[in-house]
């Protein structure tokens, strides 16, 4: 009995074990991709042009055989003229011939008919991929979007449990008289909130729904969509990846292939200006006929020419036609050149910037997390109230739906780069190129010079097939083709030191205070300054300039070391260009050079002297300038103090204009006049 029940019980296991699994249906995305190849109008549209433009190339080349035409005719023939001496003759006639007939010479316009169809077929072919590259990146993204918005629907749905469950315990909470009515009602409109933006994201489903059924043809329940593999491993830069697609991308062939069409078809006008030789062989039987009773027999082997002298220029109009289309072709090569280059950047930039915040949003979902574990810890405490846990709980919603959104937007920025570069289909689907042909058995030439054609508009050393900047201005540039970069480098260093957030106050006159630091007169080095000096200094106009105010640490650090700690003396400038226009606060970059000068210092074992020189131009009074470096140097020393550097470490110096690097003859030697020297001595 025991054994019976336990066999009856391992069944029943297995049979409900079997029956989920069967329930449980997968569409993988290749196998949508894969069906789409099949049957997607777009692509079936693309495959009979292509079809099309290959029946007209076998038209083409019919030219290079002969012709053979037959002719009967039999009936009542009349005659009645001179052949027959005035005489009426009424003869039962019949007649036959036989022509063979074989172009010898047309100006080679059958040969380039021939090629430009070639050309038209293969951009057809090309055309196929490309329409087909478009078709399931659509489909791949709508795809992605379902599984997405899918997501974002859990999310919402466990933040409406939630709510819902917080506010009960508010409500008895207010029930019981613990509880403030103002929390009840402000848990009852979040709760509302959270229901509408759930409808919301039902809605966004449905419409991701759509949008993939666009594409597919049919209905998938999102139940099916499973997370796709990215097994490709992409190149390590933008400018690799935009090489490859260079080489790979579809719609690059079609564009080329356009061109050699439009150059073929501009040489197969140019054989209208040649005379047409023709070969042809005939026989001919005669019965009755002319008049002349009996049969005659005629055999001719002949050379034909026929020369169009004048055409009243329509020839000339044509080749100016085809010209013309040649050259739109040739900037539409370019064009899409233009567009692929845009492309591949913009999803490299998506890809790469989403990649290096998804740590950063992991450990805020994390840290989250557990804050809102310890906010219920503490309610349980009397620590925090149940609003604070529901302000929590929502920022760790919040949290979830953006480490979400984040992550499919990287993998839709992946498939946009398998599209960009045409490996959308080789990594998904490769029957499609074998049967428009492709890859091509043998290639055509497809860019060479011809005419007007330049492959090398701006004459550097890139070939504009793989230049990446195709009006770069230097004839030297980097590999591929570009003289400068981006300049923009993505990504976060987490610094090892901050400022601190809360600053002691530190008053910025508009002049410095003379017990601020040591100032020294540009005349005396190293010698105090006269106080008669310092009264004509004071009782000089003002220079029309903000006082400095407080800059914000960045957060990336320059990378190499600074000071030298081998060294007796050294000196480190900082440019005029490190305060921002019309006043005394220090550029984000001026004041992450002090903080890593300030950081170097600290590290020091020997104790050092930091002397601050400001210099200026000769644009101010003498007077001017001597208090506008005394500002410079107050804003730097300043910064320093605020850095931890003591201040009995630093002396400063407010030059003027009288140490000039360079004569002051131009805008450029002005700029470099205007600085601020740092030298470091150490004991």
């Amino acid at each position: 009995m025991f054994v019976r029940t336990a066999l009856a019980v391992t069944l029943a296991v297995f049979t409900a074990a079997h029956v989920w699994a069967a329930e449980k249906k997968t569409t993988p995305l290749r196998d949508i991709l894969n069906e789409i190849s099949k049957t997607s109008p777009e692509i079936r549209e693309s495959v009979n042009v292509f079809d099309s433009v290959n029946a007209e190339l076998k038209m083409a080349k019919t030219g290079y055989n002969p012709t053979v035409s037959a002719y009967l005719s039999g009936g009542k023939e009349i005659t009645d003229g001179v052949d027959t001496d005035g005489e009426r003759k009424d003869l039962n006639s019949t007649s036959a011939s036989l022509t063979l007939r074989q172009n010898v010479f047309n100006g080679n316009g059958t040969a380039n008919y021939v090629r430009e169809t070639q050309a038209r077929a293969m951009s057809a072919s090309y055309d196929v991929l490309n329409v087909a590259n478009k078709i399931f990146l659509a489909a791949s993204e709508s795809y992605i979007t379902v599984l997405q918005e899918k997501e974002l629907l859990d999310i919402a749905l466990e933040n409406v449990t939630t709510q819902a469950q917080i506010l009960e315990q508010i409500k008895e909470k207010t029930k019981s008289g613990f509880g403030k009515l103002s929390d009840l009602t402000n848990a009852q409109a979040r709760l509302a909130l959270s229901r509408a933006n759930y409808i919301s994201q039902q809605q966004n489903l449905k419409q991701a729904i759509v949008k993939f059924h666009r594409q597919a043809g049919r209905f998938v329940t999102p139940e099916e969509f499973v997370m796709p593999e990215l097994t490709y491993s992409l190149p390590k830069s933008a400018d690799d990846m935009v090489d490859i697609a260079f080489t790979t991308y579809p719609a690059i062939n079609v564009a080329d292939y356009n061109i050699v069409a439009k150059k073929y078809g501009k040489k197969r006008v140019n054989a209208q200006y040649y005379p047409s030789v023709d070969f042809e062989l005939k026989a001919t039987h005669n019965n009755n006929t002319g008049g002349d009773e009996g049969s005659t027999d005629i055999q001719s082997a002949m050379l034909s020419l026929n020369y169009n002298l004048y055409d009243g220029g329509k020839r000339n109009a044509e080749k100016q036609l085809r010209s013309a289309e040649m050259m739109k072709e040739y900037e539409r090569s370019y064009v899409e050149r233009r567009n692929l280059i845009e492309a591949v950047r913009l999803a490299w930039n998506i890809k790469e910037a989403e990649d290096a915040k998804i740590p950063f949003l992991k450990d805020y979902v994390e840290l989250t997390g557990k804050t809102r574990d310890a906010f219920v810890e503490e309610n349980r405490l009397g620590r925090r109230s149940l609003n604070e846990v529901l302000n929590m709980e929502n920022e760790y919603n919040s949290s979830k739906a953006t480490l979400a959104r984040s992550k499919y937007n990287s993998i839709i920025a992946y498939f946009r780069l398998l599209q960009a570069t045409g490996l959308l289909l080789a990594e998904y689907d490769d029957a499609l190129a074998g049967k428009v042909g492709l890859p091509e058995k043998k290639p055509m030439n497809k860019l060479e010079k011809y005419g007007n054609l330049d492959f090398n508009k701006d004459k550097d050393e890139a070939d504009d097939k793989k230049d990446q900047c195709q009006q770069s201005a230097a004839a030297q540039t980097a590999p591929f083709g570009c003289e400068n970069t981006e300049g923009v480098e993505v990504g976060y260093t987490i610094p090892d030191y901050f400022a601190p957030y809360i600053k002691p106050q530190v008053s910025t006159p508009a002049s410095a205070p003379q017990d601020s630091l040591e100032s020294i007169s540009s005349d005396s080095l190293g010698e105090p300054e006269k106080s008669s000096d310092a009264a004509a200094r004071t009782a000089a106009k003002p220079v029309a300039v903000k006082p400095a105010a407080k800059t914000a640490v960045p957060a990336v650090l320059p990378p190499a070391k600074m000071i030298d700690p081998g060294r007796k003396e050294q000196t480190i400038t900082l440019p005029g260009n490190s305060f921002k226009p019309n006043t005394f606060d220090l550029t984000d970059e001026a004041t992450a050079t002090l903080l890593r000068i300030a950081r170097e210092l600290r590290t020091l074992k020997t104790p050092y002297t930091l002397k601050i020189y400001a210099h200026t131009d000769d644009s101010l009074t003498p007077e001017q300038g001597k208090d506008m470096t005394k500002l410079m140097v107050f804003a730097v020393h300043n910064r320093f103090l605020e850095l931890g550097i003591p201040k009995g470490a630093m002396l400063g110096y407010g030059k003027g204009g009288s140490e000039p690097l360079v004569p002051n003859d131009s805008e450029t030697a002005r700029a470099r006049n205007k600085r601020v020297e740092l030298k470091i001595i150490t004991n």
